[in-house]
């Protein structure tokens, strides 16, 4: 029984139909199956949510299996199996995956410190594209304005491939705590992932030098100052 590749919270329902062939009454239970399967995000029953069932000869029973996921699961083949009067026999194989889209940061916060005004400092960091499904990313400038700014702003990335994004931090006032909390990047039929950025910006401080000057009568004496 194969669910396919399905989103999450997508309902797949599949329906297997059980036959005792033989010419006596079979106790069938689907109880340990069902509690393999449900980290699959897979339930399974017999007729309603009975997980046990008693089959007359020649007699059959809907076996109703759901795949309803909430999160990405990676492509999987896991054995169902039915005890029948005591003894397991696997039945058939169930298989499917949960594709998704999985964008992460390398880190969800940046503190470039002091920085002196009218300076910049730029810093790396990596998106990753960590899901199973082609996605967009894009960061409106706007919510950077005028402290910080990301290059590139928006892209595009293949499944398992990154970028690096270079933030920059160019303050234009001095500024002991400048802050700019959970700023979205907006993914492609997903939830943003947020980044939070942080500093402080600092005047130039003007250093005083004293200069001595020694020479005799009449003579000039020379001082550089830099």
């Amino acid at each position: 029984v194969d669910f396919g590749a399905v989103r999450p919270m997508q309902l797949t329902t599949r329906v297997v139909t059980l036959i005792n062939r033989s010419r006596r009454a079979i106790d069938v239970s689907l109880s340990e199956a069902a509690d393999k399967l449900r980290s699959r995000s897979i339930s399974i029953s017999l007729g309603g949510n009975a997980l046990e069932a008693v089959l007359r000869p020649r007699e059959s029973a809907q076996m109703t299996m759901r795949f309803h996921p909430d999160r990405r699961i990676p492509h999987f083949s896991e054995a169902v199996v039915l005890r029948a009067c005591g003894v397991q026999r696997p039945i058939l194989i169930a298989s499917g995956s949960c594709v998704a889209m999985d964008l992460k940061l390398e880190m969800d916060q940046i503190a470039f410190g002091q920085v002196v005004l009218g300076s910049r400092v730029t810093r790396r960091l990596m998106l990753q594209n960590a899901g199973d499904m082609p996605s967009k990313f894009a960061l409106d400038q706007a919510l950077l304005t005028p402290d910080f700014s990301v290059a590139p702003s928006h892209g595009f990335l293949q499944p398992h491939e990154d970028i690096n994004l270079e933030v920059t931090f160019h303050p234009v006032a001095v500024n002991r705590d400048i802050r700019y909390e959970r700023i979205p990047i907006a993914v492609e039929s997903d939830a943003p992932v947020r980044l939070t950025l942080t500093g402080m910006c600092v005047s130039a401080e003007a250093q005083t030098d004293e200069l001595s000057f020694t020479t005799r009568v009449r003579e000039p004496a020379k001082q550089t100052i830099t």
